[in-house]
């Protein structure tokens, strides 16, 4: 949708790219995930949808999700303009999409990587035009109903499995991709792999010393604009002691999941503007060799 408004669409076109990207997935849900044959996928979902009555351009943008700019794509080998334009925008809505959630084997990318890489791929796989308007989509968020956990990638570090669990599921739910840890060493493990957009860390995070985990990360060029919060900080030396150690907040265990969240999109939205379009690199400081 937010593509669409940024190309102009009328009303009823918008709509019809919202059902089409509502649908897309359909063929997947069939198969029940398996493989990844986009092409195969699409064309179970076209058999599903077989005698529905659909609106103008939606069966053009799911037929022809996976044709490329450059001719080489699936499934009639479509080159430029001949690709159908509702097509053209699905395409680069669910490639950036693609790179921004997690999967196997891979880690999701943050916002300005994942536009820098549509934008490479742009004249080869994806519309120039439309792949050029990413970036001006994620500097509107706030005209297209995007937050700032929109495809941010968080990691939520706390002693308590369920505590965790169950902020991480809240996150996801609001737009984050999520990963979970338990203790120090994991936190440690999973920032040699690569960095992260956020950390939430309880206070009481088993394994070590949180003040010292964090100023270990503020001790790394490419983390120190990376936000760190620590949740659950049960006593005011606690929370003096941490924000001195360089997290950004401290709440205590009763902060509202609203104003948690809120600050997190505050801190994502500076990060964003600290860090630009570099990719944070993997950490390699004290304790993370």
């Amino acid at each position: 949708m937010a593509l669409g408004r940024e190309l102009e669409l009328r009303d009823e076109q918008l709509n019809a790219l919202a059902l089409a990207a509502l649908l897309s997935d359909l063929g997947g849900l069939a198969m029940n995930g398996a493989g990844d044959d986009g092409q195969r996928e699409v064309a179970v979902t076209l058999q599903l949808l077989q005698g529905v009555a659909l609106p103008a351009g939606v069966h053009d943008a799911l037929a022809h999700q996976h044709e490329h700019w450059d001719g080489t794509g699936t499934p009639d080998g479509l080159a430029e303009d001949r690709i159908p334009f509702p097509a053209r925008i699905l395409a680069v809505a669910r490639g950036c999409s693609h790179l921004l959630a997690d999967g196997p084997g891979r880690q999701p990318m943050g916002v300005a990587a994942a536009v820098d890489e549509m934008q490479r791929q742009a004249g080869s796989v994806y519309d120039p035009v439309v792949a050029s308007l990413l970036r001006r989509v994620f500097a509107q968020r706030e005209r297209h109903g995007i937050g700032y956990g929109w495809g941010g990638h968080v990691y939520v570090a706390h002693p308590e499995e369920l505590r965790g669990l169950g902020l991480a599921t809240r996150l996801h739910s609001a737009g984050y991709a999520t990963e979970t840890a338990a203790d120090v060493a994991e936190v440690r493990e999973r920032l040699r792999a690569g960095a992260v957009q956020a950390l939430v860390v309880g206070a009481r995070l088993a394994g070590g010393d949180v003040a010292a985990l964090v100023q270990e990360i503020r001790g790394a060029a490419h983390l120190r604009a990376v936000p760190v919060v620590v949740i659950d900080a049960d006593s005011p030396d606690l929370r003096i002691s941490l924000l001195s150690a360089g997290a950004d907040v401290c709440f205590a265990p009763d902060v509202s999941f609203t104003e948690f969240k809120a600050t997190l999109d505050a801190l994502l939205r500076r990060s964003e503007l600290v860090m630009g379009a570099a990719p944070a690199a993997p950490f390699a400081g004290r304790g993370f060799a």
